[in-house]
């Protein structure tokens, strides 16, 4: 048996079980979008399993991903314990700190999906043991016996030993290699015998949130510790040129201001990150003081100058403006690109467009940079120790990758790394990110190796962070007079996740890389260019809810929008009749299924009673469909506004849902309900304008959030069961929820939207 496939089981102080070990998982469909820029972590990923028993027949869950507010602890606690076969009063989950061997990645809508078949695997290993070792005392055949409610049952008589009663005993119990059950046993429950999972149960999370006994990062202290308060460059890549902190050492608590040279990633000879999982720790003060507020009121007091002529080639980002970086990326997509998909000649299509009743049309949408707004700001308590170690208290998306970037930007071997985690109050992809854990063990450095909590304000989280990637894409059609699109081509620009253009001696991609656009199985000419704009923005980017998925929904559902008026047709009827149900390659670990795309689109179409009753005028309804591939999951939204003058009101959503078997079907609702109001932010709310590489919005009276007198009545409804295993949920709803509205506005006002925010 190799060293990274062991199950062991053991016994716990005062008696009981305790079940713990590793199993590696497939992690392809993750890649790199959740597990790290590392290629090896990239394959495989060790899970580890631990699962208390106390004599007092509790059952102690603990967790090895990250709770951000999506209920992932409660879905995979339920996954557990009905495979166990316990009673779920008696689940509680329980936070445990990193291990470099499975605490990897959250994100990509994939926790649920990743986890069901080996989590449920080790549930029902420990259930065999425990039904043997309860046989073995009532000296009966193993296979009279079953389990309920936490307890083992003989059939015969009657008897009965609740879990608890026989954990100590079952901790002496050896167990198979953990290839043989990966491989085949033990037999999993067929979901007719399901009790927990599918059913409405209690978050595990909630009743202590509610007392205030869920402890943060934000809630740590260490003994001697100092409190942070940074002001950070304002610039993406600028330089600290001098300060003074004079006024701030004398505020009362202050006890020392120290310069911190951030991590750029580059120097001025080089290109900046592009691709991948770039960050920016950016040059800044640092007030460190006896609390939070006093850093923060200190901080008010630092006489700073920058250094924000650093040019990074093309462009000098610090000159940049919200309109001329849209300028510089559009003239880079009008130039000559490289398509990184194509089919057919769409090129020749296109250019022969406007003539034998095929008509040319063109539309522009852009998708701009977006804050994340967590309800916990960043914050991290970290202390560098002069023995060359270091350890950290963080919620993390990721804990892996901030031992990986430890390790590479600050020289600390992994096997001095301590990182304890925590659930934290929001995430959305941005917690994914190392950046804040390696600040703070700057500042911990640079401050005598201290312990210190750096803590971001409201206006850091606005101003000086990593933000959603920005977009600009021009799409192009050819139509005929009928409806049939018979070329397809989409060119966008984008900070994240892009490659640079490749030379010409580059060899074409080895599989077409499109977005996950379905209705490519009725458009056989297709092309899409992708161009890196990365190197001159004005600002990092990082993964923020649905990713890339927010801007490929928005220009593709939207234009398709517009091609189904031009065509005079409707758009639920237009976009069903491309959908032709089949499997279509776009370039990712799942294949985009047609049939549950256009099973959510109808079932959407139906629920809002689409098209039957004629609205009120002022009113419009609007209609998207779109996939998640990351979670291999579909959503259909329907969104009905009213508009007077230049105020929208939402009036309802109906979100149609294919995300195979639903584990934990409020957790699933909460997050596609929590999805549309992340959309209709941004939407409606959204956008960072900024002027000479500096973010103009700064709090929540100048980037609100939508309001619970705004919120409107959203419904959820499950496609019929689709697939005999769960896929992911967490990015499902803000994709199609945009261009829905937008698409709803154009239905009341004749206006098309294809800018963030809305501007009537």
């Amino acid at each position: 048996m190799q060293r990274r496939e062991f199950l062991s089981l053991s016994a716990i102080a005062g008696g009981g079980l305790l079940v713990s070990g590793v199993l590696p998982i497939f992690s392809h469909h993750i890649s790199n979008a959740v597990v790290s820029s590392n290629d090896e972590l990239a394959k495989t990923v060790e899970l580890g399993y631990f699962l208390k028993i106390t004599p007092e027949n509790r059952i102690l869950f603990q967790l090895t991903k990250h709770e951000m507010g999506q209920s992932v602890s409660t879905g995979l606690a339920m996954m557990f314990a009905d495979e166990l076969g316990a009673e779920w009063s008696r689940v509680s989950v329980e936070f445990i700190d990193n291990d470099k061997r499975y605490s990897f990645g959250t994100g990509g809508s994939t926790t649920i999906m990743s986890l069901w078949e080996p989590l449920r695997k080790v549930a029902a290993t420990t259930r065999t043991v425990l039904v043997q070792t309860a046989a073995k005392k009532w000296g009966v055949p193993h296979e009279e016996c079953t389990v309920e409610k936490a307890a083992v049952l003989h059939t015969t008589t009657n008897k009965r030993l609740s879990f608890g009663e026989i954990a100590t005993d079952a901790a002496k119990e050896s167990l198979p290699p953990l290839r043989e059950i990966a491989a085949s046993a033990p037999k999993l429950k067929n979901a007719n015998d399901f009790s927990i999972i599918g059913t409405a149960q209690k978050n595990t999370t909630s009743p202590k949130i509610v007392r205030g006994e869920l402890k943060y990062s934000s809630d740590v202290y260490v003994e001697g510790m100092l409190f942070a308060a940074l002001l950070r460059c304002p610039v993406y890549h600028g330089k600290l040129k001098r300060f003074s902190a004079e006024k701030a050492r004398k505020f009362a608590g202050v006890r020392d201001v120290l310069a911190i040279e951030g991590y750029h990633g580059i120097d001025k000879k080089e290109t900046p990150l592009t691709g991948g999982f770039p960050f920016v720790v950016r040059d800044s003060v640092a007030v460190l003081a006896s609390s939070t507020w006093a850093a923060f009121e200190g901080k008010k007091l630092l006489d700073v100058e920058w250094d924000t002529e650093w040019d990074t080639k093309p462009t000098d980002v610090a000159k940049h403006t919200t309109q001329t970086f849209r300028d510089f990326t559009r003239a880079t997509l009008q130039a000559n690109t490289t398509p990184k998909g194509l089919r057919g000649k769409p090129d020749e299509i296109l250019r022969s467009a406007n003539s034998d009743n095929v008509k040319l049309y063109e539309a522009e949408y852009e998708y701009p940079y977006q804050t994340h707004s967590p309800m916990e700001t960043l914050n991290c308590t970290a202390h560098f120790r002069a023995d060359g170690s270091c350890e950290v208290w963080v919620g993390t998306q990721s804990p892996s990758y901030i031992v990986q970037e430890i390790t590479r930007t600050l020289g600390i071997p992994s096997e001095k790394i301590t990182i304890h985690l925590f659930p934290s109050g929001g995430g959305f992809g941005r917690r994914f990110f190392p950046d804040y854990a390696i600040e703070a063990l700057l500042v911990s450095k640079s401050a005598g190796n201290l312990p210190v909590k750096v803590v971001w304000s409201r206006e850091d989280d606005v101003q000086t962070n990593h933000y959603h990637h920005n977009s600009l894409a021009l799409y192009k059609a050819a139509m005929t007079e009928k409806g049939d699109i018979t070329a397809w081509q989409m060119t966008e620009g984008r900070t994240y996740w892009s490659r640079p253009q490749p030379s010409e001696s580059s060899k074409p991609p080895e599989k077409d890389e499109i977005t996950w656009n379905g209705y490519t199985a009725s458009i056989v000419n297709m092309r899409h260019d992708n161009v890196d704009v990365q190197s001159p923005s004005v600002f990092p980017s990082c993964s923020w809810r649905s990713v890339i998925a927010n801007a490929w929904a928005f220009g593709q559902e939207c234009f398709i929008d517009e091609l189904a008026h031009a065509a005079q047709q409707d758009p639920y009827l237009f976009r069903r009749n491309l959908l032709k149900e089949i499997s279509v390659d776009v370039g990712h670990q799942f294949p985009l299924d047609n049939k549950r795309l256009r099973g959510v689109l109808d079932l959407a179409a139906s629920k809002a009673s689409w098209g039957k009753t004629p609205l009120p005028k002022g009113h419009g309804c609007g209609i998207a469909a779109y996939p998640y591939m990351h979670g291999n999951s579909y959503c259909a939204v329907v969104v009905e506004v009213e508009v007077r003058g230049k105020n929208i009101r939402v009036q309802r959503v109906v979100c149609a849902v294919d995300c195979g078997l639903v584990v934990h079907p409020d957790g699933v609702r909460q997050q596609i309900e929590g999805g549309v109001i992340w959309g209709l932010t941004a939407a409606l709310y959204g956008g960072l304008e900024f002027e000479v590489g500096r973010i103009l919005r700064s709090n929540y009276h100048d980037n609100p959030l939508l309001r619970f007198q705004e919120c409107p009545k959203i419904e959820v409804h499950f496609v019929p069961q689709s697939m005999k295993k769960p896929t992911g949920v967490g990015e499902l709803s803000p994709p199609p929820t945009v261009p829905a509205l937008c698409n709803a506005i154009f239905d009341a006002t004749g206006k098309r939207i294809r800018r963030l925010p809305v501007n009537l």
